[in-house]
C-alpha cells in the first residue's frame, strides 16, 4: 500500500492507512524508511449463550413500595450448533454492589426457604434466582426472550438502587447493570393523631407486683383512607400509648391496643381503670401530675409496617 503525501517546509500532517489483515500474523510497516511492525491476533469465539438484553419491567426507572412486584426479561442467543440453557440466572439490586458477588446485594427481594429453597415471599433475600419449571432453553442458532417475575420483600428498605442481572454458562460470567433503577418507598398511611389525654387517673400497686397509673386515655385521631383500618386482618393497627413524666421523660407506663379505626375523625377512648398502664419506671404520689402521652399507629399488616406518631402534654390529678 503506497500513499504519497507532499509537505511544505516546517508542516507536519497526519497521513491515515488503512488495512484489512486476512489472517492473524505479525506484519511489517515501512514509511519513507521507517520501519514497525504490528500482530494480529484470532477474535475470541463467541460465548455459547450471549446475553444480548437484560433489563427489568420496561427498563425504565421504577418506583416501587415494598411487596411490589417486577418483571425480569432475558434476551439470549445460542451461538452453538446444539441446544443450550444457561447455568445460573440471578438478579436483585444494590447500592454500588459488586456483580461478581451476590452476598454484597442489598436484603430487598423475596428470600428463599433454607430447607426447600422455594421462594418465600415474606422472608427478605439478596438475589431471586429463575424458576427451574421455567428454564430458558434455546434452540440451536436461536436467539429468544424470556420473562419471569419476582418481588420486593414486605421489609425492602427505603431509598435508591442500582440493577443487577447475571447469567453463568461453563464459567463465562455475564451481567447487565442499571445503575439507579429501582427506588423503594414507603406507604404513609393516612392518618393524623389530633389529640390525647389521660383522665380519671389514680396511682397505686398493682395486682402483679410493682406500681402503675390506673385510669382512661383517650386518643383523637383522622382516618383518611376512606375504609375502615381493621385490629384484625389486613392492617393489624397496633395502637401504643406511652405515658411519661414530664418533667424527666420517665416511663410510667406503656401498653399496646390492637383496635379499628373507623373513616373520619373519632375519639378512641382506652379503659385501664382496672389493670394499669404497665409497671411504671419511676415513683409517682397522688396529687398533680403534668404528663406526655406518646401516641403511634402502626399498621402491621402493611409492607414495611408504616405508622404514624405524635406526642400530646397535660395535667391530670392522680388520686
Amino acid at each position: 500500500m503506497i500513499k504519497k503525501v507532499t509537505l511544505a517546509p516546517g508542516e507536519a500532517k497526519p497521513a491515515e492507512f488503512q488495512f484489512r489483515p486476512m489472517e492473524a500474523r505479525v506484519y511489517q510497516v515501512s514509511v519513507d524508511g521507517l520501519s514497525g511492525s504490528f500482530s494480529v491476533i484470532e477474535a475470541p469465539p463467541p460465548p455459547a449463550l450471549e446475553l444480548i438484553e437484560a433489563y427489568f419491567d420496561n427498563g425504565s426507572p421504577m418506583t416501587k413500595k415494598p411487596g411490589d412486584t417486577f418483571t425480569v426479561t432475558l434476551k439470549i442467543k445460542n451461538n452453538l450448533t446444539k441446544d443450550w440453557s444457561p447455568n445460573n440466572i440471578l438478579y436483585g439490586f444494590g447500592v454500588s454492589p459488586d456483580p461478581g458477588s451476590p452476598e454484597t446485594w442489598s436484603p430487598i427481594v423475596w428470600g428463599r426457604n433454607p430447607f426447600t429453597d422455594e421462594v418465600w415471599p415474606e422472608a427478605c433475600g439478596r438475589y431471586g434466582k429463575w424458576p427451574i419449571p421455567a428454564w430458558p432453553i434455546i434452540l440451536a442458532g436461536a436467539t429468544k426472550t424470556f420473562t419471569t417475575t419476582y418481588g420486593l420483600c414486605p421489609g425492602a428498605a427505603a431509598g435508591s438502587y442500582d440493577g443487577i442481572i447475571r447469567m453463568d454458562d461453563d464459567k463465562v460470567v455475564q451481567y447487565v447493570m442499571h445503575p439507579a433503577i429501582l427506588t423503594v418507598v414507603w406507604l404513609k398511611p393516612k392518618l393524623t393523631l389530633l389529640a390525647a389525654r389521660l383522665y380519671d387517673a389514680r396511682w397505686g400497686p398493682r395486682r402483679l407486683g410493682g406500681y402503675a397509673i390506673f385510669g382512661k386515655v383517650d386518643v383523637t385521631i383522622t382516618n383518611n383512607e376512606g375504609r375502615t383500618l381493621t385490629g384484625q386482618s389486613p392492617d393489624y393497627v397496633d395502637l401504643q400509648v406511652t405515658i411519661l413524666r414530664a418533667s424527666d421523660r420517665g416511663q410510667c407506663g406503656f401498653v399496646k391496643f390492637s383496635r379499628d379505626i373507623p373513616p373520619g375523625t373519632n375519639t378512641i377512648t382506652l379503659d385501664r381503670t382496672d389493670k394499669g398502664w404497665g409497671v411504671s419506671e419511676v415513683t409517682l404520689s397522688p396529687g398533680t401530675f403534668n404528663y406526655i402521652l406518646k401516641i403511634k399507629v402502626v399498621l402491621l399488616g402493611w409492607p414495611g409496617n408504616p405508622y404514624v406518631e405524635a406526642e400530646f402534654p397535660g395535667t391530670t390529678v392522680l388520686g
